[in-house]
């Protein structure tokens, strides 16, 4: 759903050496991509507009870059999806049909999921929180953006350690991450051959 190293740039106001925020985009992308499949463990915590708490969720995100990405959450309800080019399947274990929507692979939040910094240049400001975070604003008014994302880095082993972000409505989504380890299953990135699927409407 995942940043790394990067280039620095000196020009704060301290006089400390910034990372450059695109820079790091790039570096996890590129990262990732030759890594090969990874998966981290996860606890997501969603807290809708005016709230200052939330429902909490714990699962796996697996990341096979640069087309697929696969959530299995198991707590409280067990459910995976599975993101892989312009389809999402998803489907609960266990039940025999499953659901397949067509996406848009630039849509708000799958454009993070992807981290094609390229693309996301296009639609978001990006600047450097500190030595350890990234934050991306809309660099338009267009409605369906995000209205804000932050990506902070572990600082002891450089990956993405947390993921929040706010839809347009003000809802905040946010993921805190364990560090990921390799993954040889390819196979988790296949939709499961004992499903029915179903063909759904746009996502």
């Amino acid at each position: 759903m995942l940043l790394l190293l990067g280039g620095l740039i000196v020009g704060s106001s301290a006089g400390t050496a910034q990372p450059d925020p695109w820079q790091r985009l790039v570096d996890l992308r590129s990262t990732l991509v030759r890594g090969g499949p990874q998966e981290w463990t996860f606890v997501q915590t969603f807290v809708p507009a005016g709230f200052e708490q939330g429902e909490r969720e714990t699962g796996v995100l697996g990341l096979d870059l640069p087309l697929c990405a696969r959530w299995d959450y198991d707590e409280p309800y067990p459910k995976s999806f599975l993101l892989c080019g312009r389809e999402l399947y998803t489907w609960n274990p266990g039940e025999p049909v499953g659901h397949i929507f067509a996406v848009d692979s630039s849509q708000p939040g799958i454009d993070l999921i992807r981290l094609d910094a390229e693309s996301l240049a296009q639609r978001y400001e990006a600047e450097s929180i500190g030595l350890d975070t990234v934050r991306l604003t809309p660099a338009s008014d267009a409605p369906d953006l995000l209205r804000e994302a932050e990506l902070t880095f572990s600082s002891e082993t450089s990956h993405l350690s947390r993921l929040t972000y706010r839809d347009a409505e003000g809802n905040r989504t946010t993921f805190e991450f364990e560090a990921p380890v390799a993954l040889e299953e390819r196979h988790r990135f296949e939709p499961p051959a004992r499903v029915t699927w179903e063909i759904e409407g746009n996502g």
